[in-house]
């Protein structure tokens, strides 16, 4: 049986280029020549329908071979196909799609807070203090150390305190004089209990 070969590229490019009969003109074969090696370059590569790239093998699970392998995966496969703990391409993937399923589930930490939040807050109105936002908040009404720093809500309170004491001190001899009318008037327990605190307040202003 006789064996067929193919013809080769130079007899192809022979055939097909005009012959040149103008051997002086140099410029007419440089040319030529140069028509003959771009033809030999895009014969040389085309590919037969057999053979496949190594491009297209690349990209595909080296498992399942129907989808996509990931670029840095350690067993070059899918993310379905990789079973590789340690794969820290895969790793990643993973954690964003856990992340995506609790933030649309609602789970995150930062919206668990802000649900619990939303149930502790306070309608506005329901009380006087408007330093109340949420329940079970501690909120600071009073600061004794802020108080004191401060003269003129010393002095303040100071002047408030004798002004109430000296009107009480003149209810309490009206009415003692109501009762006794004559004789010496004696004070009750109440009254000399609160000259000695008085006392004592000057004695610790003045020291």
């Amino acid at each position: 049986m006789e064996e067929r070969t193919s013809p080769s590229v130079e007899s192809v490019v022979a055939a097909s280029t005009p012959e040149i009969k103008d051997t002086n003109n140099n410029e007419a074969a440089k040319g030529a020549s140069s028509d003959i090696a771009v033809a030999k370059v895009e014969v040389n590569t085309v590919d037969s329908p057999n053979s496949t790239t190594t491009s297209n093998t690349n990209t595909k699970c080296s498992k399942c071979a129907k989808r996509a392998a990931r670029r840095g995966c350690t067993q070059h496969a899918c993310l379905n196909c990789c079973d590789d703990n340690g794969c820290a391409t895969h790793l990643e993937v993973r954690e964003q799609a856990q992340w995506r399923e609790q933030v649309l589930a609602g789970t995150t930490p930062l919206q668990v807070r802000a649900e619990e939040l939303r149930n502790k807050a306070i309608p506005p109105g329901r009380f006087k203090e408007s330093g109340f936002s949420y329940l079970g908040d501690s909120v600071v009404l009073w600061d004794l150390q802020q108080y004191l720093t401060n003269p003129t809500w010393k002095e303040e309170a100071v002047r408030k305190s004798n002004k109430r004491k000296t009107r009480q001190r003149n209810n309490d001899l009206a009415t003692a004089a109501a009762v006794i009318p004559n004789g010496h008037r004696k004070k009750n327990r109440r009254q000399r209990f609160q000259d000695v605190m008085d006392g004592l307040y000057q004695k610790s202003l003045s020291s």
